[in-house]
């Protein structure tokens, strides 16, 4: 019998992510093609919204054998989802203020659909929350993200690596002995070993949080 760590073959790589994706019930994957090399899985073809995009990589990424996501896939909204940017801008400020998520620093232009995000934040997973708040909105065909980390207060590398290991440690079903932190004015670096691609966007979002970070850099193996 095969252990999980052995390596699938491309073609079962390919049914295994398929099949992902038609379990997952956010996911519209009737327009999307998937193709699988050495662990590297290529999306292509089409879905319906932003949403979908987003969702169908995060559905590879829980895949066990997956190492590396190439994105190819173009949204093609359905006519009754077409915004006007007038329209589209008014919907991201309502859900700015719904949510809290997009700080008074950053700010937001809209072009054709396309949704760009431009200004600084303190922390670091502050710029994932500014997407996350608005990505599940119709209308949206992509997000270009132009945040840059700002810091409040420096912390010394020794803090930042201390302040990382104890969140990891607390992290349910992951081996954090196995993952070392380095830490240098602000930028991490993570190496060690992980299941999936979606537990390595745990760790870096844990990562991300800690204060003085401004980038997270992962070197971490995928297990196979």
């Amino acid at each position: 019998m095969r252990t999980p760590k052995e390596l699938v073959t491309d073609m079962e790589l390919e049914d295994a992510v398929l099949a992902e994706l038609g379990w997952d019930p956010s996911v519209d994957g009737t327009g999307v093609d998937v193709g699988a090399r050495n662990g590297a899985v290529t999306l292509t073809g089409h879905v319906p919204s932003y949403r979908d995009k987003d969702a169908a990589v995060r559905a590879v990424e829980r895949v066990r054998g997956v190492r590396a996501v190439a994105d190819d896939l173009e949204v093609a909204l359905p006519k009754h989802t077409v915004r006007r940017d007038s329209e589209l801008a008014a919907a991201i400020a309502q859900a700015r203020s719904a949510t809290g998520r997009i700080p008074d620093t950053v700010g937001v232009e809209v072009s054709k659909g396309y949704v760009t995000l431009r200004g600084t934040v303190r922390r670091s997973h502050e710029r994932q929350d500014a997407i996350r708040a608005i990505r599940d909105l119709e209308g949206i065909r992509g997000i270009a993200d132009r945040i840059e980390v700002v810091p409040l207060v420096a912390a010394s590398p020794e803090e930042v690596e201390r302040r990382i290991a104890e969140e990891l440690a607390r992290m349910a079903d992951l081996d954090a002995a196995s993952i070392s932190v380095e830490a240098h004015e602000g930028a991490v670096r993570l190496r060690g070993e992980v299941h999936s691609l979606a537990e390595r966007r745990l760790v870096e979002r844990a990562a991300a949080s800690a204060p003085g970070v401004i980038s997270v850099d992962n070197d971490r193996f995928v297990a196979r």
